[in-house]
């Protein structure tokens, strides 16, 4: 399993990017596409990350394992190109006994150039778009920053429930549990884990409060039986 060595480029209008891009030999591989993804828990519960499938579009289907380090800004990932049918192969993985944790949809234009495994500009949804550079090693993704001159406070590190997290103040348990999230209804898909959430929370502190509250009155009770 290899680490993925990427970073996201933020908050800079997508036009400027790819300029940026094409003024520095990168081609258009595709314009934008939807892409469609399963999210599933690792079987392994005492790891840090998933398992995707994603429909790429153009009968490109792809399973990519990944899991991520507390100690590493890059997260490590094995990843295949499936020749199956995206929900042929989504039915088998429930059947091997994997568990869903979610459907996301997102769009994304791909670009490439000699320097960078790939460029993507991911457009997710009540997202801003922005760019994401992937490499083969740190040095080439650093040579790939300062090709593109990309100012350091457009450079982000962290996954896309960051970005959820400053726009909408959504925490990242409550992202990643989302159940589903596409561009029709992702404000409502949005709100609604975030009240359930909220309503799991308030339910949690008052069953506490009643354990608490029984278990004051049962050492007042054996306080009077003793006296």
């Amino acid at each position: 399993m290899l680490y993925e060595y990427e970073c996201k480029i933020i908050d800079v209008p997508i036009t400027e990017l790819r300029n940026k891009i094409e003024k520095n030999g990168g081609k258009r591989i595709h314009s934008s596409v939807l892409f469609r993804r399963y999210l599933f828990f690792l079987p392994n519960n005492k790891q840090n990350g998933f398992i995707r499938l994603r429909s790429e579009g153009r009968d490109r289907v792809t399973l990519t394992c990944k899991i991520f380090n507390p100690r590493s800004k890059y997260p490590k990932e094995d990843e295949i190109e499936l020749k199956a049918n995206f929900d042929d192969a989504y039915h088998f993985l429930l059947n091997c006994g994997l568990k869903q944790k979610s459907y996301i949809e997102t769009k994304r234009e791909k670009w490439s150039h000699p320097l960078v495994k790939e460029i993507v500009i991911d457009h997710w949804p009540g997202l801003e778009p922005y760019m994401e550079i992937d490499c083969e090693n740190e040095k080439n993704l650093q040579k790939a920053i300062n090709m593109f001159d990309i100012e350091k406070k457009h450079i982000f590190y962290e996954g896309v429930h960051e970005l959820y997290k400053s726009k909408y103040n959504i925490r990242k348990n409550e992202f990643i549990n989302i159940p589903k999230l596409d561009f029709s209804n992702f404000k409502k898909q949005l709100t609604q884990n975030k009240k359930r959430k909220t309503l799991k929370r308030k339910r949690a502190r008052k069953y506490n409060g009643n354990k608490s509250t029984k278990k004051n009155s049962s050492r007042r009770t054996r306080r009077k039986n003793t006296k």
